[in-house]
């Protein structure tokens, strides 16, 4: 049962990325990501997050810390699509796990050697008009030979880098903008589906133009978490439902529409229904990205 929540962390990890609604003045401003064929541009990531599960009168607690450069480069646009290679240009993961007689699992050993797998190694991504991921190509080469030797945590791993995982994190880093120049004061909504850990959710974003100097545009964001699903765990399925809250800022160059820097904040809780019992997880995480 402990490595079987063990399991649950570990998907859960990875998981941590109508216009108009307020009035303003002055001139109004187009953000959107320029994309075009030969761009490149890099992100680097320094994200810190701890996860508690609460469990028959024992608490399990996770710290994890994740450390990613991804670069990209605009490769084609053709049939209102756009291509776009994404490279793991330098990625680690640690993870520090209290979990009561499961003192001796390394866990920093594990995330090693999966991050030594994905190093240098590059996926596609096509977006269509409105920056939606139509598809993703690539992820199933990440985890290929990975040497993580207790397969059920390896299988764990491999859903954190999958299609769906690799949807929902790009999905909310391309579809944040508005859909018409907006002025400073101005807000706009964003709704996007995501996948976290094999459960469903909505993200119900609100997105305010604060100011705009020197060519940057500091945006403010107030964000939604919801979901309801349902996930599988060692043939046992597990009922979920959660909700919580993103905030912080972003900074974009309104030349190109690419970010110059961010730093924002989640707060998750959920509820599992694991075999008839309720087991309550709360989930925090804080991230720092910068553009180049």
């Amino acid at each position: 049962m402990k490595k079987y929540f063990v399991q649950i962390i570990l998907l859960f990890a990875f998981a941590f990325f109508s216009c108009n609604n307020g009035s303003g003045s002055g001139e109004a401003y187009t953000l959107k990501m320029r994309l075009t064929p030969g761009d490149n541009f890099k992100q680097e990531m320094d994200m810190t997050m701890d996860m508690g599960i609460d469990m028959m009168g024992q608490s399990i607690k996770n710290e994890m810390g994740m450390k990613m450069m991804m670069g990209f480069d605009v490769i084609g646009d053709s049939n209102n699509l756009k291509k776009i290679k994404m490279t793991y240009e330098d990625f680690k993961m640690t993870m520090k796990m209290d979990v009561p007689g499961a003192e001796a699992m390394n866990m920093d050993s594990i995330m090693d050697k999966s991050s030594k797998k994905i190093n240098g190694k590059a996926i596609s991504i096509l977006l269509d008009n409105n920056n939606k991921v139509v598809s993703v190509e690539g992820f199933e080469e990440l985890m290929v030979n990975n040497e993580v030797d207790d397969e059920a945590t390896n299988q764990q791993i491999k859903k954190m880098f999958s299609k769906e995982q690799a949807n929902s994190m790009l999905g909310m880093m391309f579809q944040m903008y508005p859909d018409k120049p907006v002025k400073v004061g101005e807000s706009w909504d964003k709704e996007i589906e995501t996948t976290m850990a094999e459960v469903k959710m909505t993200m119900k974003g609100k997105y305010t133009l604060k100011s705009v100097k020197d060519g940057v545009a500091n945006i403010q964001v107030a964000g939604k978490f919801s979901g309801k699903g349902s996930m599988n765990q060692n043939r046992m399925n597990i009922d979920m439902d959660m909700d919580g809250d993103q905030n912080g800022q972003i900074n974009i160059g309104l030349s190109d529409g690419y970010l110059k820097d961010s730093d924002y904040k989640m707060d998750i809780k959920a509820n599992m229904n694991v075999m008839g019992q309720k087991v309550p997880m709360t989930m925090k995480a804080k991230y720092m990205i910068k553009g180049n």
